[in-house]
């Protein structure tokens, strides 16, 4: 759409239709490469529906998207107001209707590949042609108004001065990427074996701007050219990572400094078989012989647990129950800090709770569920 409306607006009027069929036609030879690649890959099916529908949240996320270009004018200002804005200034500020669509449409087409993502500043270069066009436009708009000059360049200055500061902290998140990268190698040939590193405390946005995608350390490290003989991950698949390498590994906290960082080992069969324990918790407790369960249910209640953490600060992480299996039960082998845990750590909690700990490991179960349904969806 966006080649057949730059073609159609800009070409003259004996070449529009030509030159706007022609474009649209070379357009399609990337496309159909692309979707021949795709079908033998991996078909056309996604993973998730928001990549097949069109709602409210994509909506408000162009608008905002659209608006993050012009800091520091449209800051704060609520996606409601913008809706109104935008088409007001297109009207009142672009000359003829050819161009006004184009306006608006390089605003809508270009960034709609990430409108169903989570708002990020990055996203918002998506908008910058459409916002150059407007700029443009406007200046030829103003063009012998001299009265309008000192204005215009205020405006100018300020999206000069935002964009530079934006570029600054771009820089910032650049470098984080690369420091911290180069640390995740040094901190992989530090431990022992050839195990998976799980990591937690690695940002994955810097002033705004995406750093890492969650968990995902090794592309950077090829990219930079650095070889590990370990798979270096986050902690939300910690044992699907260890079924499959069917191994022991390293669950690493990174310090703030980016720097230093605690370690603890993990393995597939860390949790033995125990004997159910029922205790009654009121208040806190040293955890002791309990850090040797995976897994506790409580009887009829949906509650928080709070883990107070020496080797963390005293770090307190909040443990919500869910439901598995028609009762409320607290997975712990899925909170990293639990898993690292020694006897010196605390648990606490707001009001009495009567809790049974057990040997089942929840969090396991789960993960072979998952890399069984893999290897089945694989097969077809």
């Amino acid at each position: 759409p966006v080649m057949a409306l730059v073609a159609y607006c800009s070409s003259s009027e004996e070449l529009k239709w030509r030159k706007t069929i022609w474009s649209v036609v070379i357009g399609f030879v990337p496309l159909i490469i692309y979707a021949l690649l795709r079908l033998r890959a991996m078909g056309f099916g996604v993973n998730y529906t928001e990549s097949t529908s069109f709602g409210l949240f994509m909506v408000k996320n162009l608008v905002v998207q659209n608006s993050i270009v012009w800091h520091p004018w449209l800051t704060d200002v609520s996606a409601r107001m913008l809706f109104l804005l935008y088409p007001l200034a297109v009207y009142f500020t672009i000359p003829e209707w050819k161009n006004r669509i184009l306006v608006f449409s390089m605003g809508l087409f270009l960034m709609l590949p990430v409108s169903n993502l989570v708002l990020r500043a990055d996203f918002s270069v998506a908008a910058l042609p459409g916002a150059a066009l407007f700029l443009g436009f406007a200046v030829q708009r103003l063009h012998g108004r001299k009265i309008l000059l000192p204005a215009l360049a205020v405006f100018f200055a300020a999206v000069i001065l935002f964009s530079r500061d934006e570029i600054r902290i771009l820089g910032i998140a650049s470098d984080y990427v690369e420091r911290t990268t180069i640390r995740l190698a040094e901190i992989s040939d530090e431990l022992p074996g050839t195990g998976p590193v799980f990591v937690k405390g690695v940002e994955d946005a810097v002033g705004g701007y995406g750093t890492f995608w969650s968990g995902e350390y090794m592309v950077p490290m090829r990219c930079m050219g650095i070889q590990t003989d370990r798979f270096i991950t986050g902690t939300d698949r910690i044992w699907e990572g260890l079924a499959q390498e069917n191994d022991s590994g390293f669950l690493v906290f990174l310090a703030d400094d980016g720097i230093n960082y605690f370690s603890s080992p993990l393995s597939i069969d860390m949790y033995a078989e125990q004997p159910d324990t029922t205790v009654i918790l009121s208040g806190s407790i040293p955890v002791g012989e309990l850090i040797q369960y995976p897994s506790c249910s409580v009887p009829d209640q949906s509650s928080v647990l709070y883990l107070v953490l020496p080797f963390y600060n005293d770090f307190v992480v909040p443990i919500s129950s869910e439901i598995n299996n028609g009762q409320y039960v607290f997975d712990l082998a899925a909170i990293p800090e639990w898993l690292a845990s020694d006897q010196n750590a605390v648990l606490m909690v707001t009001e009495p709770l009567e809790l049974t700990f057990t040997s089942r490991n929840i969090s396991l179960e789960q993960a072979l569920q998952a890399i069984k349904l893999k290897e089945e969806t694989s097969a077809i």
